[in-house]
């Protein structure tokens, strides 16, 4: 067969970015090309290749001139010179610039939705008023454009796919679920860490940019904790948010009991996974939040891992009990369901083993590139008609 070339936009770094490179992955293993465009400005490490696919840079730039004309004619060109047979725009913000290139080129355009963008930018508090207006309406538009003309929809969830049929009449069989979850991890490749033995050990992995995030209310629960357990917390990742919740935790001197570990490689954040004792997913929960599915949900289940979450309807849907819920959403009920879980192993083994059960089975890789694949599949077929 003809070898069809893929080429995957993304306003975000690359690398590392678990989805597009999952995607990227099974892409090339059932035969395809991938080219994956990038954003430069926030890529700290520039690669030509990775892992088989192909990876060209542009410099991104928030501005109507520069997303409505400049980009379009770069990415045309870009599209243009690798062959690109189909082009997968990667997310809300550069939907519409991907889909004017495509569309001059008369290629077919496969549109992935990760979040709902403009219901996100609205309830960002840390991003300035005008600036988030201006950006929620470019991704109300972005996402109404792309959802009508692109060719293919993929979502991360079934209340997302609810979301974009109703309100946007869109035909159910144009959308295709394909959940964030991860590869089951290999634990032989897994790099061991030391941490302080004899402690209980907690960790939040992620980036620190979300204003739904509630890491002040899990720091403020340390002070609760600070005469009843020996205890750590590691939060992994960086973002806006680290400096203020450093600071917080050194009001309210509960700094020893916390780690912040910066930005790190995934296989080191793997470390810390399968080090620690309980995992957290402490989103504060709105709109964009219930529909949404983490990656980090599913790495910390592939670890069997007892996790503690507020409960979001879609985490809700898909693991039932098998998640130690958050509620109340306060400090002292956090640092009660820490306690609970630091005197109770078998509790924790139960949590821990329903969570693997259910990635093993059901919420893995394996599974989900199967029906990206189809996606692609369809796309081919009506091509070739």
């Amino acid at each position: 067969m003809t070898v069809n070339r893929i080429g995957m936009v993304t306003h975000g770094r690359f690398p590392n970015d678990a989805r597009i490179e999952n995607e990227a992955s099974s892409l090339i293993k059932a035969g395809y090309s991938v080219y994956i465009y990038a954003n430069r400005e926030v890529t700290k490490r520039p690669v030509d290749s990775f892992k088989g696919a192909k990876v060209r840079y542009f410099s991104l730039q928030y501005s109507p001139i520069f997303l409505l004309f400049t980009l379009p004619r770069l990415l045309r060109q870009r599209f243009r010179d690798d062959k690109i047979s189909i082009v997968h725009a990667q997310d809300t913000p550069l939907v519409l610039p991907t889909i004017i290139a495509a569309t001059s080129l008369q290629i077919p355009v496969i549109y992935d939705i990760h979040e709902i963008w403009h219901r996100m930018v609205t309830d960002d508090v840390l991003t300035p008023i005008i600036e988030r207006a201006l950006l929620m309406l470019w991704c109300r538009i972005s996402e109404y454009i792309g959802s009508k003309v692109a060719d293919a929809i993929i979502v991360t969830s079934e209340e997302m796919a609810a979301y974009i049929t109703e309100t946007y009449s869109i035909p159910p069989e144009k959308i295709e679920v394909v959940k964030n979850v991860c590869e089951l991890p290999d634990k032989n490749k897994i790099p061991r860490i030391e941490l302080p033995k004899n402690i209980f050990k907690l960790c939040y992995v992620g980036n620190l940019n979300s204003g739904h995030l509630m890491l002040d209310k899990l720091i403020v629960s340390a002070v609760y904790l600070q005469n009843l357990l020996n205890f750590r917390f590691y939060i992994i990742g960086d973002g806006k948010l680290r400096s203020e919740l450093e600071a917080l935790a050194k009001k309210l001197s509960v700094e020893n009991f916390i780690e912040f570990t910066g930005l790190i490689s995934r296989e080191k954040a793997y470390s810390y996974i399968s080090a620690c004792d309980v995992c957290l997913v402490p989103y504060r929960r709105n709109f964009n939040v219930d529909i949404g599915t983490p990656h980090k949900l599913f790495e910390y289940s592939a670890f069997g891992k007892a996790i503690i979450s507020t409960p979001v309807l879609s985490y809700v849907r898909m693991f039932r009990d098998a998640l130690y819920y958050w509620e109340p959403a306060t400090a002292k009920r956090l640092a009660e369901i820490i306690y609970d879980l630091s005197q109770n192993d078998a509790l924790r083994q139960k949590l821990g083993r329903a969570c693997k059960t259910l990635v093993e089975k059901k919420y893995n890789w394996h599974v989900e590139e199967r029906k990206l694949i189809e996606v692609y599949q369809r796309i081919v077929h009506f091509k070739n008609r």
